[in-house]
């Protein structure tokens, strides 16, 4: 009995021994892992992002932000600046087969275009847009708003297939 105890004792042994030793540290492509740190608009994943408002004389409101993506958390505060960028829209219309125009001038307004990610978080505090359809946009209509990241910290990368986030506005 002790025999057969130790012999299986031996077994399980050398099965453990076997799996750690099997282990390797895994290289992942493109050098080390902070490579894969970027900043990113999470509206943009969905974009155009469908926003559907009244057509009444009220303000409505629209949130965007920035988010922080990769291997750990950002080591230092990142300040991230947005903008509107109208000349975006010919190239959007042209890859989605659309003839939207620019939400119109007087019809929103951004409360403040930058953000920043704190030091060990990942997303900043939302920002808004402010819109107020009434007597400035077509009933059913839409328009289309980029909102893109112009400027962040230096040595902090941008994602740039989330940097810009479209948002279509139709009023009903």
């Amino acid at each position: 009995m002790k025999k057969r105890k130790l012999f299986f004792c031996s077994i399980i042994t050398l099965i453990v021994i076997s799996i750690f030793s099997a282990c390797k540290d895994i290289e992942i492509p493109g050098g080390p892992l902070s490579a894969y740190d970027q900043v990113y608009m999470p509206t943009a994943i969905s974009s155009p992002d469908t926003i559907t408002i009244k057509m009444k004389d009220s303000l409505q409101s629209i949130a965007f932000g920035a988010c922080f993506g990769g291997y750990a958390y950002p080591q230092q505060d990142i300040k991230v600046d947005f903008q509107i960028a109208p000349d975006l829209i010919d190239a959007f219309n042209l890859k989605k087969g659309t003839i939207y125009e620019l939400l119109p001038e007087g019809s929103y307004t951004i409360e403040q275009t930058s953000a920043t990610i704190l030091k060990g978080k990942l997303s900043s505090d939302p920002l808004h847009i402010t819109i107020n359809p009434f007597g400035k946009l077509v009933a059913r209509k839409g328009y289309i708003l980029p909102v893109t990241i112009s400027q962040i910290n230096d040595g902090v990368k941008v994602n740039e297939d989330l940097r810009t986030t479209y948002f279509l506005v139709k009023a009903y």
